[in-house]
């Protein structure tokens, strides 16, 4: 006699039913809520993409046009700026690097009663001193200094045989011109005149009175090698 028996699947049907009920009402969910809200999502972006792409298009058509126009004309600003460069280069080229010349000094002797020129120089450079001396104190020596475009008043001494420091003492008196001074080189602090001058410079001297012996000037200066 046969064996039979029964296998009853029902349990595992309804437990399956239950959770493809669950994923449905999940679909459900999504298709109603996510999905939705997805496309509002998309439809937000494609907004966004669409200005944002209106924002590049004037970029390209506009901001960078403009930025290349800044460009080739701060180009051409440049390359004018360079051709200044390269012209002052070629002037700086040629000159020396030693700017201040040599210290030099230039000295006369006379007995004359015009003036004689001491120095008479043009171009730039500095003063240093101008000493004077009566051989004889009887005499008189008399000095005058031209600065580019101012001359000093004529200025006498007498008295001494000692030399003397000739200094500046404008009395502010000239309208075009200065006063000098002078000290005892034995006694004077002033031992300069630190002067410097742009196109010209000219130190004259005589003796303006008495008929004994000479009178002497001399002048420490420097021109400026350029």
């Amino acid at each position: 006699m046969p064996n039979t028996f029964n296998i009853s699947v029902k349990p595992e049907i309804a437990a399956v039913s239950a959770l493809v009920t669950i994923v449905d009402t999940v679909v459900d969910a999504i298709r109603a809520t996510d999905v939705p809200g997805i496309n509002s999502n998309i439809d937000a972006n494609e907004t966004k993409l669409i200005i944002i792409d209106t924002v590049c298009d004037q970029i390209r058509d506009i901001d960078v046009p403009n930025i290349q126009a800044n460009i080739d004309s701060n180009e051409t600003k440049i390359d004018t700026v360079d051709t200044v460069v390269d012209a002052i280069q070629v002037k700086t080229d040629g000159l020396p690097y030693k700017i201040r010349g040599v210290f030099s000094v230039a000295y006369e002797i006379s007995d004359s009663g015009t003036l004689l020129d001491v120095i008479n120089i043009s171009g730039q450079g500095k003063l240093f001193y101008i000493v004077i001396r009566c051989d004889n104190a009887g005499d008189t020596v008399e000095v005058v200094l031209t600065v580019d475009n101012a001359t000093s008043r004529a200025y006498a001494f007498t008295g001494s045989s000692v030399f003397q420091v000739v200094y500046l003492s404008d009395a502010y008196s000239l309208v075009n011109g200065f006063d000098l001074n002078s000290q005892d080189v034995t006694t004077s602090d002033i031992n300069s005149f630190n002067l410097e001058f742009a196109t010209a410079l000219r130190v004259q001297f005589r003796r303006s009175a008495g008929t004994n012996d000479n009178v002497r000037c001399k002048v420490g200066y420097s021109l400026d090698d350029l």
